[in-house]
């Protein structure tokens, strides 16, 4: 099932239970209540596993009010008729799968230790397991688990050393901090990205013998990071393997039928008109509907006296009377779907605009006369992004995110935006069930759900193991403000850090880097050259000579001199260059009064 298939379903199934807990919020704020149902509802799914039933388990542990929210929302997936989220779909036809259509049987290893599956998923492994033809090689497997082993630092009194091995433990060894760590404090997110770049090339041109694929960048779950190392070490030269950013998109499919409802509820807007007109999703091309929307933009609401596309003679006569009726508007949505352009540059969004058309037709059908506030809702235009994967290339600097395992060693790991609800990232609760009903869902019930504590540790566990792929050093980089000079606080496993160490407060690790002193402090920055002071040119002001009589250069046929208002003798005397220029209608446009 498309990601926009389930979502339409979750939204229709939502809104037909009027008595459930969400429907108030539903109401007031349909998109953040669906996002979070949505979150619950996958939950769910994802724990019951692809042999039960969300209605068949046991929930009299939980309170009155969580009772009440689970059942609920197991009669919401009923409703949705059992549908399984995108990301299940593919192993629910696995599971499904005849055995004898398989092109040929494929056996999975797993790590050992400490490797994290669903229901769903270990379903899927025992399955394909099941069918392998193949018995298990206890060779390849003890393999496997060899290569999953990081080489980290191999000086045990190295302070990295004491870092991998000790963070989040309880222990009363105190070290001394060498050379091999180091917390540095920067003004925001894009000088974090500037100073890293640049201790890279101080690092490259000091010691030739470090190749870029030895040094790591880890990046916090914060997309305005993967911008700026995206930038930045693009404009320094530096190439970059694994890096993976978000793009935000335009929603043009429910951008398109969003104009044209507008558009068909009288009186129409200009702008809407105009920007459905021009729409790349329609078949006319876009010089085509340049053409329209200029005309509607210079008055010419009906089109009238000017040549139409061909085949859009239907559409475009219905949409500049607009819809008055049920019957009309579904006859002008009709003839939209018949107008998208099958070989559209934008395949994703024309699906989407099929989509919202269908949803556009199922309520129209509903209503006696159009609720057209109502289906504008329906259809309103979503923030989207579009994934960007960088290669992942053996020369390269390597990219580490937040939430994934790191994927090979490095020497020395830059480690950004070390602040507040980073490192480990913090654990959102449910807006819909307690932590208590979490651990009864886990302890009473059959359900394999995560609950908020094992997460946390999870996530804790992760970053260790993060900083375990450095063999030689690790630079933590934090910022003090927001882009909007909002304070920040650095990340809480400072605190555990400064413990190992024995600084008497964890902010005594840090290095200013906006002081001298904290310059001084940090190593391998790349720091610009001090230059002397280079006082100013002298301006010599004196006034400009054209050699000519302005005025007699500009009079009138009869000799006698134009009149000038009081405005174009200031600017004579103020500039006559600009007067010149103004007179002989010269001036730059950027001149012109607003």
């Amino acid at each position: 099932m498309p990601e926009e298939s389930w979502s339409s379903a979750l939204q229709t199934a939502a809104s037909q239970m009027d008595g459930a807990f969400w429907a108030r919020s539903l109401s007031l704020a349909e998109t953040e209540t669906l996002d979070i149902l949505d979150r619950e509802l996958r939950r769910l799914v994802h724990a019951v596993g692809p042999e039960g039933v969300l209605q068949d388990i046991e929930t009299q542990a939980l309170s009155v009010r969580g009772q009440r929210h689970y059942a609920e929302l197991a009669e919401l997936h009923a409703a949705m008729g059992y549908s399984l989220p995108p990301e299940l779909v593919v192993i629910g036809d696995v599971l499904k799968a005849d055995p004898d259509t398989a092109l040929r049987p494929v056996r999975v290893y797993t790590p050992s230790e400490g490797c994290l599956l669903d229901p769903w998923q270990q379903a899927l492994v025992d399955e394909l397991n099941r069918r392998a033809t193949s018995l298990a090689d206890d060779a390849l497997q003890a393999l496997f688990d060899a290569a999953l082993q990081r080489p980290s630092c191999t000086d045990q009194t190295a302070s990295l050393s004491v870092l991998q091995n000790h963070l989040y433990q309880k222990t009363d060894r105190v070290s001394a901090l060498d050379a091999s760590l180091q917390w540095m404090a920067v003004r925001d997110y894009l000088q974090e990205a500037e100073v890293a770049a640049g201790m890279i090339q101080q690092l490259r041109d000091s010691d030739s013998d470090t190749e870029l694929s030895e040094i790591g960048l880890l990046l916090p779950s914060n997309q305005i990071y993967a911008q700026a190392i995206h930038d930045v070490f693009g404009r320094s030269g530096l190439p970059l393997s694994g890096l993976s950013r978000h793009e935000s998109v335009r929603d043009l499919g429910h951008e398109f039928v969003f104009y044209l409802l507008k558009v068909l509820k009288r009186p129409a807007p200009t702008m809407s008109l105009a920007a459905l007109l021009c729409s790349p999703l329609l078949s006319w091309g876009r010089e085509a509907g340049l053409v329209l929307s200029q005309a509607v933009m210079d008055g010419n609401f009906r089109l009238e006296k000017m040549a139409w596309p061909p085949n859009s003679a239907p559409f475009l006569s219905a949409v500049v009377k607009g819809a008055d009726t049920t019957e009309a508007a579904l006859h002008v949505l009709a003839e939209a779907e018949k107008l998208l352009d099958p070989e559209s540059p934008y395949p994703a969004a024309i699906d989407r605009a099929r989509e919202g058309l269908a949803t556009a037709t199922t309520e129209l059908k509903k209503q006696r006369t159009p609720i057209w506030d109502e289906l504008l809702t329906r259809v309103t235009p979503q923030s989207q992004t579009r994934t960007i994967e960088g290669p992942r290339t053996r020369e390269g600097i390597t990219v580490f995110a937040e939430a994934e395992e790191p994927w090979r060693s490095v020497r020395q790991l830059f480690v950004l935006g070390f602040n507040a609800g980073h490192y480990p990232r913090n654990v959102g609760g449910s807006a819909v069930f307690s932590a208590a009903d979490l651990e009864m869902l886990r302890s009473k019930s059959a359900l394999a759900i995560e609950t908020p504590g094992e997460r946390a540790e999870l996530n804790r566990q992760l970053f260790v193991r993060q900083l375990e792929c450095a063999t030689e050093k690790i630079h933590f980089l934090l910022s003090r403000r927001q882009a909007d000079g909002t304070a920040l606080a650095p990340a809480a496993s400072l605190t555990f850090m400064a413990q190992l160490f024995g600084a008497d407060e964890p902010e005594d690790l840090i290095c200013e880097l906006e002081t001298d002193t904290g310059r001084n402090r940090a190593a391998g920055l790349s720091l610009a050259q001090s230059e002397p002071p280079v006082l100013p040119r002298v301006c010599q002001v004196s006034d400009l000579n054209l050699g000519s009589d302005l005025l007699a250069r500009h009079k009138k046929k009869d000799g006698t001199l134009y009149p000038m208002s009081p405005s174009r003798l200031e600017t004579l005397m103020v500039s006559p260059l600009a007067w010149v220029l103004g007179r002989s209608g010269l001036e730059p446009r950027e001149w012109a009064p607003e």
